[in-house]
């Protein structure tokens, strides 16, 4: 078997955008890529023209902004995203698909979300959280759908909202109370739609709505491999 040989690819000016190591007419190896001014802009390991290891993106100023890790040309293990130098979110993959718990934190480090994943969908009771560590929303979710009983809290811990999904779709009461437990609003809801309050649809079920909204955020971040 021959071994693998450095390919280097320049542009225009001369200047170094990429070092590959290739077999057989296959990245095999690190590939390096490089930004304008000469820096790290990625690191990937490939084997055989596959993924394979750590896939690390870094900014302008050299900080990472993803690392991710890899097996087969699938994303298999931890891949965590960065903002300004910090730990925004860490995702737990195993053969391509999302699974276990999804992590997401506050500016200040502090978790800010555990959502349970499945098979690459959302299974399970998501929570949100404040920098004080106290939850903000409860929601259950089953294959990436709201379903069953979704909650908001006050910061002492007291229920805002209450509501319930079938098959992702507001359905039955949907409570609104005050941080003494009193009731403030009823609305009703069939199939996900308002049956007493047509025009206070758009103020019905904020946590879970809030929460699908979260959801596809994540779906657009792993939608990427």
């Amino acid at each position: 078997m021959a071994d693998a040989v450095e390919q280097v690819v320049t542009d225009d000016e001369g200047r170094v955008v990429q070092r590959s190591w290739m077999l057989d007419g296959q990245p095999h190896g690190e590939t390096v890529a490089y930004g304008p001014a000469g820096e790290v802009r990625s690191r990937a390991g490939f084997r055989a023209g596959k993924l394979h290891g750590l896939v690390v993106t870094y900014a302008e100023d050299g900080t990472e902004l993803l690392r991710a890790a890899y097996l087969d040309g699938e994303r298999d293990g931890d891949s965590t995203v960065y903002a300004d130098g910090r730990v925004q979110m860490v995702m737990r993959y195993a053969a391509g698909a999302l699974e276990g718990e999804t992590l997401a934190y506050h500016p200040g480090g502090e978790t800010s979300a555990r959502l349970p994943y499945s098979s690459g969908k959302l299974n399970g009771e998501a929570a949100w959280f404040d920098a004080a560590g106290r939850v903000l929303r409860r929601v259950a979710y089953v294959a990436d759908r709201p379903e069953g009983p979704a909650r908001e809290y006050f910061p002492g811990g007291q229920v805002r909202e209450a509501s319930t999904y079938v098959a992702g779709l507001l359905d039955g009461e949907v409570v609104t109370f005050d941080e003494a437990g009193a009731v403030v609003a009823t609305r009703r809801f069939r199939e996900g739609k308002p049956l007493d309050d047509p025009a206070g649809a758009a103020k019905a079920g904020g946590a879970a709505e809030r929460a699908g909204m979260l959801a596809k955020a994540l779906k657009t971040i792993r939608g990427g491999k």
